[in-house]
């Protein structure tokens, strides 16, 4: 299918792109979701894509004697998105569409070599061997794939259809996402907070001229406070609705079986919002998250406090209740020395006041809060009355402002950690902000939920800016996990790949000023 000679009559060259497999690692293409194809052009396009089965057995590859998976060079490295070849250094790969591989006449090159029009017959024998239906060797930088006769089947199923796709989300007026919102008791007028900051934007962005002319229209799914009626709701919407990708996500909203459903359908998320994203998630899905996490949060917590507080096994404790358990993590995970001790906070009132009496005289000195907000401003009325004053450390999502109340003995005492902070919001994007939200009347509470979901839809559009007029889910995605240091105004910047699915990793840590009663930044 490749040769470095070119034809006598023809303009057409056949070769692939030179490349190292340093290169190549650094590309890989998203498995996205085949709306119209069959089931074996699905697994076709998954080898052809992303050089894996549908099995998820390892696809073997090899050229000019070097060994690697498939999924380091799939076909669609050099031979494009659409079939066309990509260009790379002066070399212009075989287009593979299949009515371009079995045109009927045959091929003459210049140094003599001809090659015939290739056939259901003969395809796989140059994938696998790289011999042309004429018996000749192409060139040696194409690879060699070991696959079998169903998979050789299902990747000429894909090239019949190959550049002909219908495009799902996409039209030539319109470009179409979802938004994944929870109940919107949770807290009230949350979730409608963050639905009228996003269609404000895509109302200015549509007003401007949309993205190449389309149009970008936005579908809610709003969740139910029942799982089983969520999970209907999330399939429904992945079965009756034509849509690119979903932005602005409550992800820690869905349950287990909906997380799987929108795995299985392959739609991407883009600019997720989740306390507990996974960077490993990439292994089975296309999520990606605006923040770090709640776990990052804690253990940068804990770093924190080993390099700057002289926290020893002996003076710190770590205590925690079933919050982290209801986020589905494990104590464990969050851990940076297995050394510290750690306590659960006891539920009887007379024995949370007997631990707090006996904590102190042990010599705790500094206490890492992983509980809930009314078990540890239950622990700072304790603290008071007891006269015990320790450092305390809390992630941001069990934080509260009253602890800005605590006693002046725990003045510059109290720390507290954050995805983002308002030392990453540019005056100029909070000027156009503040705009949209006096023109479009949006609510003055959930000024977060508000940032993060224009962030979120910030993100997307600037991504549709980069792929250009010719947008699929494969598009988005590669160009999205090329994204370094984007910027959107009001979060850290952003940088995506292939195996990073956290947006930004940066955690702040910010100390209680009692005397002001403000929070500063430290680190």
């Amino acid at each position: 299918m490749y040769s470095n000679d070119n034809p006598k009559n023809m303009s057409i060259r056949s070769t692939v792109c030179i490349c190292t497999l340093v290169f190549l690692s650094s590309t890989f293409f998203a498995f996205q979701n085949f709306a119209g194809l069959t089931p074996s052009q699905e697994r076709g396009k998954l080898i052809y894509t992303q050089g894996k089965r549908v099995s998820g057995t390892p696809i073997k590859a090899s050229m000019s004697g070097a060994n690697f998976d498939a999924m380091i060079l799939p076909c669609v490295n050099c031979h494009g998105e659409k079939g066309i070849g990509n260009a790379e250094g002066g070399i212009i790969p075989t287009p593979v569409r299949w009515s371009t591989l079995t045109q009927s006449y045959t091929i003459e090159f210049k140094n003599g070599r001809k090659r015939i029009a290739y056939t259901e017959n003969t395809i796989g024998k140059v994938i696998k061997e790289g011999i042309d239906p004429s018996g000749n060797e192409i060139d040696k930088v194409m690879p060699r794939y070991e696959l079998s006769d169903s998979d050789v089947e299902d990747l000429i199923a894909y090239f019949k259809v190959l550049g002909n796709e219908s495009i799902t989300g996409v039209s030539d007026t319109s470009i179409v996402v979802g938004m994944i919102v929870p109940p919107n008791n949770h807290p009230p007028g949350r979730s409608q907070t963050m639905i009228n900051t996003v269609r404000a934007y895509v109302d200015l962005v549509n007003m401007g001229g949309g993205i190449y002319n389309r149009k970008i229209q936005v579908k809610e799914l709003v969740l139910d406070n029942n799982a089983q009626k969520s999970d209907s709701l999330v399939s429904k919407f992945l079965s009756d609705e034509n849509t690119l990708a979903f932005v602005s996500s409550d992800i820690e909203s869905l349950s287990q079986s909906s997380v799987e459903y929108i795995e299985k359908s392959k739609i991407p998320i883009i600019g997720a919002v989740s306390g507990n994203p996974k960077n490993t998630d990439y292994l089975k899905n296309e999520f990606y998250y605006l923040l770090p996490g709640i776990i990052q949060q804690i253990q940068v917590l804990q770093n924190f406090s080993i390099e700057n507080l002289n926290v020893s096994k002996e003076n710190f404790i770590i205590l925690y209740d079933n919050s982290l358990a209801d986020l589905g993590i494990e104590l464990k995970e969050v851990v940076v020395d297995q050394q510290f001790r750690y306590e659960k906070i006891k539920t009887d009132n007379n024995d949370f006041y007997n631990q707090m009496i006996d904590l102190k005289s042990e010599g705790i000195k500094h206490c890492l809060l992983l509980s809930s907000i009314n078990s540890n401003l239950s622990m700072l009325n304790t603290m008071q009355q007891l006269e015990w004053f320790p450092t305390i450390l809390i992630p941001g999502k069990f934080a509260s402002s009253k602890w800005l109340d605590a006693p002046m003995e725990m003045n510059q005492k109290i720390y507290f950690s954050y995805p983002t902070w308002l030392s990453e919001r540019n005056e100029k994007a909070m000027v156009k902000y503040y705009s949209m939200a006096k023109a479009y009347n949006l609510d003055k509470d959930y000024k977060s939920a508000q940032i993060q979901s224009l962030s979120s839809i910030i993100l997307f559009t600037e991504v549709l800016k980069l792929v250009g007029n010719d947008v699929d889910r494969t598009s988005l995605i590669t160009q999205l996990q090329d994204l370094n240091s984007f910027q959107s105004g009001f979060i850290p910047p952003l940088s995506f790949g292939p195996n990073k699915r956290i947006g930004s990793e940066k955690v702040f840590i910010l100390k209680a000023n009692l005397e002001k009663k403000e929070l500063e930044l430290v680190n």
